[in-house]
């Protein structure tokens, strides 16, 4: 895992015109991305994993995230 430092950070909505800041705490993020073809493997499920098996993992529910954490240990 490596440490990000918190800070502050603009955001904006283009849609809107409107810009404010906000305060980020430290926290910790994976060096390397979970791929597709990784959480299939770990999970035990079956994707439609061709060319862009190695990107990485998205659309994954919260709830999915922490069993994949759970069962991966990360």
């Amino acid at each position: 895992m490596i440490k990000i430092s918190g800070g502050r950070i603009e955001l904006r909505d283009d849609r809107t015109k409107r810009r404010w800041e906000v305060e980020i705490r430290p926290f910790l993020l994976a060096q390397y991305p979970v791929t597709r073809e990784l959480y299939s493997a770990i999970t035990n499920t079956t994707s439609n994993l061709y060319e862009g098996d190695q990107k990485p993992a998205v659309n994954i529910s919260w709830n999915d995230a922490v069993a994949f954490c759970n069962i991966y240990r990360i």
